[in-house]
């Protein structure tokens, strides 16, 4: 809102149609910019609300859950995206509960815990076991040593 190319004292909707064609070639998407946004998945929605960001030059994009909904080819897609934008500068904050898909895309980890900050750590230097026994609260050594009922083998037994 605010932003809409004005003609003649009207909102001038061929160069609206015009600039968000262009924008979303940016991003692989050839759609059709003149249809409502809910004729479309919820994969292209979030690409279209990525490329809102970028038009507006935001400097940083939070994404809660992005992929929770999303097929394997779609989640790829995006990390495609979030990586060009990395790239052009921009900061993204990338919450999810998918830990494979935070050492795929991240540099940094922020550990929040019951409402609390735990600590932020290079994603390269933290082990997935250390990251979550910060998560949980326990030491990650006591991850594989915790007692476990008989007949029950451990990590590494055999």
């Amino acid at each position: 809102m605010g932003r809409e190319p004005m003609r003649a004292g009207r909102i001038d909707w061929k160069e609206i149609h015009r600039r968000s064609r262009e924008l979303l070639k940016r991003f692989d998407l050839g759609i059709d910019v003149t249809k409502q946004l809910d004729n479309y998945p919820v994969a292209v929605q979030q690409m279209i609300a990525i490329a809102r960001a970028v038009d507006v030059q935001a400097k940083i994009l939070i994404l809660d859950e992005p992929t929770s909904s999303l097929s394997n080819t779609e989640v790829q897609k995006l990390f495609a995206i979030m990586n060009m934008l990395k790239e052009q500068g921009m900061g993204i904050v990338f919450v999810t509960h998918f830990l494979d898909q935070v050492y795929e895309v991240t540099d940094r980890i922020t550990i929040l815990r019951d409402g609390g900050y735990v600590g932020t750590y290079d994603t390269a230097a933290l082990p997935k076991v250390e990251l979550i026994g910060k998560m949980i609260g326990k030491d990650y050594e006591a991850l594989d040593d915790s007692p476990r009922p008989s007949g029950q083998a451990g990590a590494g037994e055999a």
